[in-house]
């Protein structure tokens, strides 16, 4: 796999920009687990909202070791396109951080207002379920970008830190 560095990245960064969810997989005891989320990010960092007491934040808090995908549905093998990855779960802690991470949050999905304006008007549908939410980070350490229409089972190991 080549370390590309020049448009490369660029391409991933858009690709990653268009989609909007992330598969994470984490474990504990040697019991893996797995869960889709919403996300955003920066470089090497994708950041998402997570219940604290979710099966995945708890394997994360105990082994923050995980893996993520970003893949795009296919018809067929040519349109086969994706990010893997392998990196650490943890929690937002930096304010500047935060911050820029929740407004580039809610400017890709504007709902999340709506729900917020629900839990901010205490409806019990929501305001149970988002009181234990937090914003964690994905930082990625491996990334491996596979495209089909470069080839069959073309992949290209990336620093997305650039």
């Amino acid at each position: 796999m080549a370390n590309q560095t020049g448009k490369r990245p660029t391409e991933v960064h858009a690709f990653l920009a268009d989609e909007k969810f992330m598969n994470i997989s984490t474990s504990r005891d040697g019991i893996p687990w797995c869960a889709s989320v919403y996300y955003v990010h920066k470089k090497n960092r994708f950041f998402f909202f997570s219940n604290r007491n979710s099966r995945h934040i708890q394997d994360a808090a105990a082994n923050s070791r995980s893996a993520a995908n970003v893949s795009r549905g296919a018809e067929g093998w040519r349109e086969i396109q994706g990010v893997q990855m392998s990196g650490l779960i943890e929690p937002v802690n930096s304010l500047e951080e935060k911050a820029q991470a929740i407004s580039a949050y809610l400017k890709k999905f504007p709902f999340v207002k709506e729900l917020i304006n629900l839990y901010t008007m205490k409806s019990s549908v929501f305001s149970e379920k988002m009181t234990d939410m937090e914003l964690y980070k994905f930082t990625a350490t491996q990334v491996v970008y596979l495209n089909n229409a470069e080839g069959f089972g073309y992949r290209e190991e990336l620093d997305l830190d650039t």
